[in-house]
């Protein structure tokens, strides 16, 4: 049954001018998580005006409330009376637009009204098209990213919570620290685009420590929320040009030249921040233990008797790695 009225709503087979199905629009653009109705008049032929048996409605073919997809599952609903029909559709995916159709059917036959209901579900996004970097600020050029036909909505720019007035879909804007910038169609105030803002001042760590050993490997690891996403620079202090790029820059081997101050610069169309952290190498130091046994000659006062004479025995010294100790610590036996 399903078959025979898919080959019927796609080739449309009823002619006759006395069967119609007028759509209220014949295009429609809403963004995703947003809701929406289609909907239309339609009349058999006089004799059958009140003997609809049936109605449906179709996208791309198939029929809309006999999906199996699972995540259409209680967001569809069809409200049809004897001459007019709409079709609820809520909590929109990308993958409801398509070319709605409603069908119906009487007791002398069926129809599919063309052309139908073009629906276009759009997450929109925006897009840094040029930014330029200016003393206190960032002059930006913003676009509203849609799928939407051009003309179909006007757009709505909201900086920092707040609607400004412009209405196109491309703005020039100055972008001060802190400043948030989204956009919206027309109509779906509620679902405006993510936000895009300069990046926040990365966090940096180091692992495994900030004090590190001489011959050891550290990691330095710097993240930033920011929308787009930051790109990452290092900076050693007193250096001009990056040692490295990236979240993460590894030192091997590292020495006492390695010691200093490090900067993370994130930076994105939107800005830029930075952050420092300190690194402490420190070096390896000997103990050195010396142990040595000496005669002692203890001569008496009255210089009567002979002198008390005690065996000189020398060991060898032994000198073991110590870390953590700048001096060299001698003991006597």
């Amino acid at each position: 049954m399903i078959l025979m009225i898919l080959m019927f709503c796609i080739s449309a087979v009823q002619s006759q001018n006395s069967w119609d199905v007028i759509y209220h629009q014949t295009q429609i653009c809403a963004v995703t998580g947003s809701a929406v109705t289609i909907s239309c008049r339609f009349s058999p032929p006089i004799r059958d005006r009140d003997a609809v048996l049936e109605t449906l409605w179709f996208l791309n073919g198939r029929p809309v409330g006999q999906r199996s997809e699972p995540d259409s599952a209680g967001r569809v609903q069809a409200l049809c009376g004897p001459t007019a029909c709409t079709l609820r559709l809520t909590d929109l995916r990308e993958s409801d637009s398509g070319r709605y159709r409603f069908w119906f059917r009487t007791d002398r036959g069926s129809h599919c009204g063309s052309p139908g209901v073009s629906l276009t579900v759009t997450a929109l996004h925006v897009q840094v098209m040029k930014s330029e970097n200016k003393d206190v600020y960032v002059s930006a050029e913003l676009s509203c990213g849609s799928s939407c036909s051009a003309g179909l909505h006007s757009f709505i720019w909201i900086r920092n919570g707040e609607k400004i007035q412009n209405e196109n879909q491309t703005v020039s804007v100055p972008v001060y620290s802190g400043d948030t910038y989204s956009c919206a169609l027309e109509g779906f105030d509620e679902f405006p685009s993510p936000s895009v803002y300069p990046p926040l001042p990365p966090s940096v760590s180091v692992s495994p420590s900030a004090e590190v050993q001489e011959g050891s490997s550290v990691t330095l690891t710097c993240s930033s929320d920011a929308n787009p996403a930051a790109s990452y620079s290092w900076y050693k202090e007193d250096e001009e040009a990056p040692r490295a790029s990236g979240q993460n820059f590894i030192i091997t081997d590292v020495g006492p030249e390695h010691s200093g101050n490090y900067s993370c610069r994130a930076e994105n169309t939107r800005g830029r921040q930075s952050s420092t952290v300190h690194l402490e190498v420190k070096g390896k130091f000997f103990f050195l233990e010396i142990s040595v046994s000496f005669s002692l000659v203890m001569n008496p006062k009255s210089g009567k008797q002979p002198a008390e004479t005690c065996p000189v025995e020398v060991k060898p010294a032994k000198a073991s790695w110590m870390e953590d100790f700048p001096v060299t610590s001698l003991r006597r036996d």
